[in-house]
C-alpha cells in the first residue's frame, strides 16, 4: 500500500510528514542529513511499507528545498528498490510473474573514477582505467564515481551516478562534461540565448561556468541517478 509524505518547510527546516506527525527533518541552515534518523523516523516500524509518494509543499521559488526535496525522492526511490514489499499481495502472484520479476534485466557497464577522466573524452577510450559495474537500468553506458561537493545535496560526495551517452542536454539537467580538460559533473542551465553550469550546492563555495566563455565544453553524458 502506497504511503503519501508531505515535504514542507517549517521552522527553517524542512520536513516530512506522514498523518500530521513529524518523520523527519533537516535543518535549513546546515542541510545535515542524519541517515540513522531518517531511516527511524520513515523506516523503522516494522512491516512499513517502502512504496513513498512524496508531496512537495514548498514553495516554487525555494530554490534549497527543490534541491532538498529531489533528494529524498531519489533516496525514497533507492530503498523502496532495495527493500521490496514484504507485505505486498505476493499471494496474487504467479509463479511465472514472480520468476520474470526475480530475473530483471541488467547489463554490465564501464565504471570510471571522476578523477582518471580528464582530457578530451573517457567513455569511448579503453585506455582509462575502470572496473565493471552491474545495473538494471538499461539506459546507462556507463557510470562515473563523483568527486567533491558541488552538487550536493543532489548528488553526494563519493556517489556513484548513472550516465546516458547523449548528443545534448534539455534545460535543467544533470551532466557530466569535460570543460577545458576540466572533469565536472554540472546541471545544465538556458538562461536568455546563453548556456551556463551551475552546481547544486548554494553554499557559495562553487560558481557557475559560461560556456560562451571556456575554450572547449565537451557534453559527456547526461546522469540518469545515483
Amino acid at each position: 500500500m502506497k504511503r503519501l509524505l508531505r515535504f514542507e518547510f517549517r521552522q527553517n527546516s524542512y520536513i516530512l510528514l506522514e498523518n500530521e506527525k513529524t518523520v523527519f527533518s533537516i535543518n535549513a541552515r546546515d542541510l545535515k542529513f542524519n541517515a540513522l534518523q531518517f531511516y527511524k523516523g520513515v523506516y523503522s516500524e516494522k512491516g512499513i511499507s517502502t512504496n513513498i509518494e512524496i508531496e512537495n509543499r514548498v514553495d516554487d521559488s525555494d530554490k534549497t528545498g527543490k534541491y532538498v526535496f529531489v533528494w529524498l525522492l531519489e533516496i525514497v526511490q533507492a530503498i523502496s528498490e532495495a527493500l521490496p514489499e514484504e507485505n505486498s499481495d505476493s499471494e496474487d502472484i504467479t509463479p511465472s510473474e514472480k520468476n520474470s520479476e526475480e530475473s530483471l534485466p541488467s547489463k554490465i557497464i564501464p565504471l570510471f573514477e571522476f578523477a582518471a577522466c580528464a582530457g578530451d573524452g573517457f567513455f569511448n577510450n579503453d585506455t582509462i582505467p575502470h572496473t565493471d559495474y552491474s545495473t538494471d537500468v538499461i539506459e546507462a553506458d556507463y557510470a562515473v564515481t563523483i568527486a567533491g561537493h558541488s552538487m550536493e545535496p543532489t548528488i553526494q560526495d563519493g556517489a556513484v551516478v548513472l550516465v546516458k551517452k547523449v548528443d545534448c542536454l534539455e534545460h535543467n539537467e544533470i551532466g557530466i562534461f569535460i570543460v577545458d580538460g576540466s572533469i565536472m559533473c554540472k546541471r545544465y542551465v538556458k538562461k536568455g540565448r546563453g548556456v551556463l553550469l551551475c552546481p547544486d550546492n548554494q553554499s557559495g563555495e562553487y560558481s557557475s561556468i559560461k560556456t560562451s566563455l571556456v575554450s572547449s565544453c565537451i557534453l559527456q553524458g547526461k546522469v540518469l541517478g545515483v
